[in-house]
């Protein structure tokens, strides 16, 4: 039975040290992989927006124009960077510079940038969000939910819930690792006890 518990107890410490392992593996690619990521990624859609934002209408402003006009509305966003009044990542967009309702001066972000307008309706955008840029008026910035939807951002609330899981799992496999080298000692033991009971005796 002891010889079982040896056995269990290293198989338990081996199991430990793995999980420890895995964990700081895990803490290391969040530590390099989300700032190089991000930083990447967001430079990359800063010049795409810089370059081919054209319109801030949904349908027929270009492919890529309706593609971002689409992504402020479904994700509920605005910008790169965090849009703080008439200066923003719009000026030096062709909307602003070279034909479009910004150029005209008649919008300063576009009108599917405000806060609760639909593919329906932003075109009736109240004018204190898309021209005079109010503060409260207008969706926080995008990389917000670009970081929640990428790959390899992980939130320390994930993090401390992996730790946990480890940690309980852990606890589990050992408990059930000695439990079972303690019965499997004692299956032993006793049935050493039934195959040589007079040698059991004798000694």
């Amino acid at each position: 039975m002891i010889a079982g518990i040896i056995v269990a107890g290293g198989l338990a410490v081996m199991y430990a040290v793995i999980m420890i392992y895995f964990y700081k593996k895990v803490l290391d690619y969040e530590e390099i992989q989300t700032d190089t990521n991000y930083a990447q990624i967001k430079s990359s859609m800063i010049a795409r927006l810089k370059e081919s934002y054209s319109s801030d209408n949904v349908t027929s402003g270009g492919a890529i124009s309706n593609s971002w006009n689409r992504f402020f509305i479904e994700y509920d966003c605005c910008a790169i960077n965090q849009v703080q009044g008439t200066i923003n990542d719009f000026d030096s967009t062709p909307w602003c510079t070279t034909s479009g309702s910004c150029q005209a001066t008649a919008s300063q972000i576009p009108k599917t940038c405000c806060n609760g307008v639909s593919e329906d309706d932003y075109g009736s955008a109240l004018s204190n969000c898309h021209s005079s840029v109010n503060p409260g008026t207008y969706k926080s910035n995008c990389m917000i939910p670009i970081k929640t939807l990428s790959v390899v951002h992980i939130e320390e609330w994930q993090v401390s819930l992996l730790r946990i899981t480890l940690l309980t799992i852990g606890t589990l496999e050992i408990a059930e690792i000695i439990i079972e080298g303690m019965m499997l000692s004692a299956y032993i033991y006793f049935i050493r006890k039934e195959i040589w009971p007079e040698r059991n005796s004798i000694l």
